[in-house]
């Protein structure tokens, strides 16, 4: 029979090693079980139990634990009622690092008193002395697991005990009277547990709290912590490494001191480090540890100059995911590639800041710069629409926001109330040092609304202030499918020696031992651009040349893109080739209210398998977004099929849409409407024909409008083809041939009277092959042309005839 021992004292000590032993009691008085009620460390409501209890190193710590053997643990009895017998009592232990039990029980723990049958008979502290005292490390937490009962027993009541609450899960138990619970493997979990007394090692004072750092560098670090109430009387040790592992009672330190801070010297850079602190009560007694606390010293300086970064060579993104040796000091900063409210200024990957935002500072790395020189530190600017946005610079010669110097006035990206993607805008500070040394930069954001939604950032640089500045306002104009023009404003002092240019299909900007395209004379700030290809897009910038061999920085980047040739019909549009949420080049999209865009995505199922066109609801704004083909050559009074593919991936949620016609693409340019589908609310796709006739021959644009209420659900548009109608017949189809179909080769075609013209075109509407004739019979030669469908158009005293043919 093992010892029951009710102990009202409420403390005693003898002199184990550092420590004393003692009674303490872990956790607060917050309430107690009921007679039926969990959780209950004396339970006999059930015939039998299994119960793990979690408490904390930081808990015992706080009691005022130290390392060293627990003999004895116990309750906080406050009535007995008519609780009974509770046979086979067995305590069981272990040290874990769990911070939060889950509904399976830990395995692994130690019987150390038990199965023993036991009887409660009194109130107050109900103790259980160890028959294996439990070793405490000092860091770890400690599972405690209880074990009574049989399902052959009877069952009474609870003994009602103290609770303390948490805010993690630290009761996990299993209740039954006709299962045995020992053997269970999973319980219902609680954020309550029962207060716990124990005899262990204690400590004549406590740890200090509140370890903090200051000063870090690559190399030093300084800590500083708050005293506990009584001081210790022979100050405080302190112990770090950089694998996190938690010292023991027996650790030797790292350092001591007598105050509350000391300096750390020859860290390593770039490192994470963990520290615990303890207070010297005298020469023989010492606190526990406090809670480790961990710093990452700083990386080596950047020596080397012009320093960029644009984040793309980030292959994960998100709010803890950032370049080497940057810092989020706070906020709701990530990096991010998403296209909906901000874009790349270069690349892929850009920096943004969500909205609601009071003093949200990220720091670069540091620099080692030089006392007197010029620097510009500078990066883009993009909004999103709304107004509201303050941005900041500051440098340091820490990473801190408090000591920081800003450098010149807030910058404000322009906006209104609508969400829009604007255009980057370059912010750059002139920095001179009066002394040499270290120095880190930061943005600032201050956002305090909640109107708007992230702010971005792009292409940051370091680098000596150049002799000269460089242009700014860089324009493009008469831009045509092959030549385009640009201009720029001079800078307040002209460069002497002109400018250079560099034009590019890559956003990947130029630096400063990059090729330049061409030169331009001191003078002249417009240069004409030729040998375009049509329908691409083209990045441009422009430097000044300061002297023969010193340049200013490159402007920031214009893009522009080369005018599209216009289509023939058939034209169709399915939105195949396409990369990301952008439309198809010489499509375009315009939003026309406040709600959401049009965008491409993937396989979006029902009925739509493939790259589809998507309006995705907003909750709060109704739709009214434009989405339009390319150009199309149409021929006036000639009959013609506009066919398309629409649906919603609802039968709740109701979707509209409109389609027009007209000669410009924009909202006010749909000046004839083919269709409307105001109730889409079959979760599935439905092809649609709609045959009309312009009035006049010209290039014309068809739009297809989402007009969906606000908070609604999903539109989808795919496989669009205006094509000529094929029951035209002022072609007289009986006199007409066309042989063989399919074709392997040779494709044979006659009329009753001269054909004037052949044309075969691809299911995009382009020409891929023509022939001028004029005579009754004529052949066309296909073999070079891959196999697949294609549209033969023969014209013959101005009529025309279409039909498909398929080449095998």
């Amino acid at each position: 029979m093992k010892k029951i021992t009710l102990i009202f004292a409420i403390f005693f000590t003898f002199c184990i090693g550092f420590a004393q032993t003692g009674t303490l009691t872990v956790g607060t008085n917050d309430g107690a079980n009921t007679t039926s009620s969990n959780p209950a460390p004396l339970q006999d409501y059930f015939k039998n139990s299994r119960t793990q209890y979690l408490y904390t190193a930081a808990e015992l710590s706080a009691a005022g634990f130290v390392a060293g053997n627990i003999t004895a643990i116990g309750w906080n009895a406050t009535s007995i009622g008519t609780s009974g017998l509770e046979e086979g009592y067995t305590i069981s232990m272990k040290g874990t690092t769990t911070a939060a039990l889950t509904t399976t029980f830990e395995t692994g723990t130690s019987v150390v008193y038990g199965p023993t049958d036991f009887t409660p008979s009194a109130t107050g502290a109900v103790m259980f002395t160890l028959t294996t005292p439990f070793a405490w490390d000092g860091t770890s937490n400690i599972i405690i697991e209880i074990c009574e009962g049989a399902t052959t027993g009877a069952y009474t009541t609870n003994v009602v005990t103290t609770f303390t609450n948490t805010s993690y899960a630290s009761s996990n138990t299993y209740i039954s009277d006709g299962t045995a619970a020992c053997p269970t493997t999973s319980g219902t979990l609680l954020n309550i547990k029962p207060q716990l007394i124990a005899i262990g090692n204690i400590a004549t004072c406590f740890a200090p709290t509140a370890v903090v750092f200051s000063n870090i560098s690559n190399t030093t670090a300084t800590i500083a912590w708050t005293a506990p109430v009584t001081a210790p009387a022979n100050g405080y040790e302190y112990y770090y490494n950089t694998t996190g592992t938690a010292p023991t009672g027996a650790t030797v330190a790292t350092g001591a001191t007598t105050t509350t801070t000391s300096n750390l010297t020859a860290l390593t850079p770039n490192t994470v480090y963990s520290i615990w602190v303890r207070s010297v009560c005298s020469t023989s007694s010492k606190s526990s540890w406090n809670l480790v606390n961990t710093f990452q010293t700083r990386c080596n300086p950047i020596t080397t100059l012009p320093w960029t970064e644009n984040f793309d060579s980030l292959t994960t993104l998100g709010s803890t995911n950032f370049p080497t040796c940057w810092v989020k000091q706070n906020g709701d900063w990530a990096t991010s590639n998403e296209t909906i409210y901000n874009t790349s200024n270069s690349g892929a990957n850009y920096l943004r800041d969500a909205y609601s935002a009071t003093n949200e500072y990220i720091w670069t790395p540091g620099f080692d710069l030089v006392a007197g020189t010029s620097y510009d530190f500078s990066t883009f600017v993009q909004g999103d629409g709304y107004s509201g946005w303050n941005v900041d610079m500051f440098y340091n010669t820490q990473i801190d926001a408090t000591s920081a110097t800003q450098m010149g006035a807030s910058y404000s990206p322009a906006g209104a109330s609508t969400a829009a993607i604007q255009s980057y805008v370059k912010m750059k500070r002139t920095f001179v040092p009066t002394t040499s040394g270290t120095y880190y930069f930061a943005i600032r954001v201050n956002q305090s609304s909640l109107a708007p939604w992230y702010v971005a950032f792009d292409d940051f640089k370091l680098d000596t202030t150049p002799a000269c500045t460089e242009p700014t306002a860089i324009m493009v104009s008469n831009i045509t499918t092959t030549g385009a023009t640009i201009s720029w404003t001079a800078p307040a002092n002209a460069p002497a020696n002109g400018y250079t240019y560099y034009l590019s299909t890559s956003s990947t900007a130029p630096t400063a031992t990059t090729t330049p395209t061409g030169t331009i004379a001191a003078g002249t700030t417009t240069v004409n651009l030729t040998g375009l290809t049509a329908a691409t897009n083209y990045y441009v910038w422009v430097n000044s040349v300061c002297a023969t061999a010193t340049m200013s920085s490159w402007s920031q980047t214009t893009l522009f893109a080369a005018a599209c040739n216009t289509y023939e019909a058939p034209y169709t549009m399915n939105f195949e080739g396409t990369t990301g949420t952008t439309t198809p080049v010489c499509t375009t999209t315009q939003n026309a209210g406040t709600g959401n865009n049009w965008t491409i995505v993937n396989n979006p199922g029902n009925g739509f398998t493939n790259r589809t066109l998507k309006y995705a609801y907003n909750s709060a704004n109704a739709a009214n977004a434009w989405f339009f083909t390319a150009g199309i050559n149409l021929t006036g009074g000639t009959a013609y099929d506009i066919s398309y593919k629409y649906g919603n991936n609802s039968t709740t949620y109701i979707e509209k849409l409109k389609i027009a016609y007209g000669t410009t693409a924009s909202a006010t340019g749909m000046t004839t409407a083919l269709a409307n589908h105001p109730t889409i609310n079959t979760s599935a796709a439905t092809t649609n024909t709609v045959t009309f006739t312009p009035t006049t021959t010209g290039v014309y644009y068809f739009g297809f409008n989402a007009y969906s209420a606000a908070n609604q659900y999903n539109l989808y548009v795919d496989d669009i083809a205006i094509s000529a109608n094929l029951a035209n017949e002022t072609f007289d189809i009986k006199k007409y041939v066309v042989y063989p179909n399919p074709i392997k080769d040779v494709l044979n075609i006659s009329y009753f009277k001269n054909i004037d013209r052949i044309a075969i075109y691809n299911l995009l509407g382009q020409e891929v092959l023509t022939k001028n004739t004029n005579t009754t019979q004529s052949q066309v030669d296909m073999s070079h042309l891959s196999a697949g469908s294609y549209i033969l158009k023969v014209t013959s005293d101005n009529q025309t005839k279409t039909i498909k043919v398929l080449k095998q």
